[in-house]
This record gives C-alpha cells, sequence and structure tokens, in this order.
C-alpha cells in the first residue's frame, strides 16, 4: 500500500521537474531571457496581433561581435556574465524605449531574447515609421559604447545589428529572424 502523504510528495516532485524541463527548453540559464525557441514560439502567438494593428514591428538581430574571442580569453564563467550584462543593458534600453511609447503593447509576448551563442533578439512593436527602427539601432549600439567588465578586464563587445520589419519582411518569426540576420 501507498502513503497517501509519499503519494503527494511524489507527484509534487514530479511536477517541479516537469516546470523545471520546460523552463530549461524554453529559457537560457545564462541570461534568464527566452532562449530561440521560446523567443520563437512566443513571437509566433504575438505576430497574429501584431500584424492585425497594422503598424510596423521591428525585429532586431543584434550579434557581440568580440564575444567568442572573449569566452576563448576569459572562459565560460566570465562569458556568461558578459552575456548578463548585455541581456541586462538591452532590457533597460528596451524598458526605456517602451516608456516613452516605443516597444509597448507587447504583453503577450518577448521582447527580448538570447537567440544563439553571441546574438539577441528585440522586439519593437507599433513603429511609427521605419526610420525609428533606425533612430532604435543607434541607441542600441549606443548602449554598448561603454565597456563591459569580466574577471577584471574591460571588454568591449562591438555589436552589430541587423533589422526585419513586418510586415514586408516577413509574418513568421523564424522568417524575421532569419531576414535580420542576413540584413
Amino acid at each position: 500500500p501507498v502513503d497517501a502523504s509519499e503519494l503527494v510528495l511524489r507527484v509534487r516532485n514530479t511536477l517541479a521537474f516537469k516546470r523545471y524541463q520546460d523552463r530549461l527548453a524554453y529559457e537560457d540559464t545564462a541570461t534568464g531571457l527566452p532562449n530561440r525557441p521560446g523567443f520563437i514560439r512566443s513571437l509566433d502567438e504575438a505576430l497574429p496581433k501584431l500584424l492585425a494593428r497594422h503598424t510596423t514591428t521591428a525585429l532586431m538581430h543584434l550579434t557581440c561581435g568580440q564575444f567568442g574571442l572573449a569566452r576563448e580569453t576569459l572562459g565560460s564563467r566570465a562569458a556568461d556574465s558578459l552575456l548578463r550584462q548585455a541581456g541586462q543593458r538591452l532590457q533597460t534600453l528596451h524598458s526605456e524605449k517602451a516608456d516613452r511609447g516605443l516597444g509597448n503593447s507587447l504583453s503577450d509576448g518577448p521582447r527580448i531574447g538570447r537567440i544563439g551563442d553571441q546574438d539577441f533578439a528585440l522586439i519593437f512593436p507599433n513603429l511609427l515609421h521605419a526610420e525609428d527602427a533606425a533612430a532604435l539601432c543607434k541607441d542600441m549600439l549606443a548602449t554598448f559604447d561603454a565597456p563591459f567588465e569580466a574577471d577584471g578586464h574591460a571588454i568591449f563587445l562591438n555589436p552589430s545589428i541587423g533589422v526585419a520589419l513586418t510586415p514586408g519582411d516577413g509574418q513568421r518569426a523564424e522568417a524575421l529572424l532569419n531576414c535580420a540576420n542576413v540584413a
């Protein structure tokens, strides 16, 4: 016979492990941001609503150019610290822009995700003009002007940014990411 309290404990542990597995499947452990599958899944769910608004949504793909060298030189612990710092800077920038009316109204989808080893993606919905995306790129690059700190070293990540705009560059997350990556 199975003790009821033991059964409850087993079910609780099983559910906790399932939540942990789900988190690992869709969240980047170094930054706490959505990973590529999590970002794509959430964005694909949000895109129909964004497209229905008949405004421009920008997907920005940022690659940290010196990240690979930093990882090789300083090791994975320092590299994870750099990723966390980069993610925090991008989240701060996105929040500031949302407070000013850019990139808001995306409560049902991701705003930022880590989509590759040295790659981040950001979504800015409800842009009035495509030129707004260029201004946002400029601000994103300025966010990386100051060096990052890792193990007592000042590191410049030298980012590059590609942009894809809805609806012209795609209406699915993967298509938008591919366009932004190539740009």
